[in-house]
């Protein structure tokens, strides 16, 4: 603990000395807790001082902080600006992360274009996560054309580079797909034999029931004449066998 807090000082110390690479681990140390107690507001004001001065993954740390659900630091119109700033300036956290704001309508009015042309730009560059996320979209046809081609080359590029979920749907794609007529002809076959099963009795009462019920009527009688009252019987509606 005492290493860390040296630590924490020297960076404090780089921060002031005007390093803006040292004001970007402040910020990650009060965003994320651990070493600091978690503070948004002073990881904002850290990430903003690097961001200003060029540093791209301070602005892209910005940006998501920015456009986070925390009350103290939440602006998403200069989470949005700070997140195309990174982009420009080769970040493809940040493409990604406007990709998916444009297509999700979460903090900005949606943009399909705007999304896809992210995502499009951040899949080709090889960022897994867009890469999945592109395959995924091509897959269901969601704000594009059904394409499993398309699919299975993104959803590969992603899996590749060790995305899980694109490995699963891949998987998916690979199993044998039951037809729309194969289902109609096991429907068909399922409501046929749901016929028989209902046909499959007599409309009339079997032969042991009516024995039954005759059994039960010579049990009735002599109960009552032992003395017992005439409701004071076995159900009728009970088979014996």
């Amino acid at each position: 603990m005492e290493n860390k807090d040296w630590a924490v000082s020297e960076t404090q110390e780089l921060a002031d000395c005007g390093v803006p690479q040292a004001w970007y681990v402040l910020g990650t140390l009060y965003r994320d807790g651990g070493i600091l107690i978690p503070d948004s507001a002073l990881a904002a004001e850290a990430f903003e001082k690097a961001a200003t001065a060029g540093v791209i993954p301070a602005q892209c740390a910005l940006g998501e902080l920015l456009l986070s659900d925390d009350l103290d630091v939440c602006n998403s119109p200069a989470g949005m600006e700070w997140l195309e700033r990174a982009w420009e300036g080769g970040s493809l956290r940040a493409g990604y992360r406007l990709a998916k704001e444009y297509l999700s309508r979460e903090n900005v009015a949606k943009d399909v274009t705007q999304g896809l042309k992210h995502l499009t730009e951040c899949a080709g560059a090889g960022h897994p996560g867009a890469q999945y996320l592109l395959g995924k979209l091509y897959l269901t046809g969601q704000e594009v054309p059904q394409d499993v081609e398309q699919a299975e080359y993104w959803l590969s590029q992603a899996a590749a580079q060790g995305n899980e979920y694109a490995g699963l749907l891949l998987e998916r794609l690979d199993k044998p797909k039951i037809s729309g007529a194969t289902l109609a002809v096991v429907r068909l076959l399922h409501s046929i034999s749901l016929i028989f099963q209902d046909n499959s009795l007599p409309k009339h009462s079997p032969v042991g029931m009516r024995t039954d019920r005759k059994l039960l009527q010579k049990i009735r009688e002599k109960k009552i004449a032992m003395g017992h009252k005439s409701d004071d019987h076995p159900d009728e509606g009970m088979t014996m066998y």
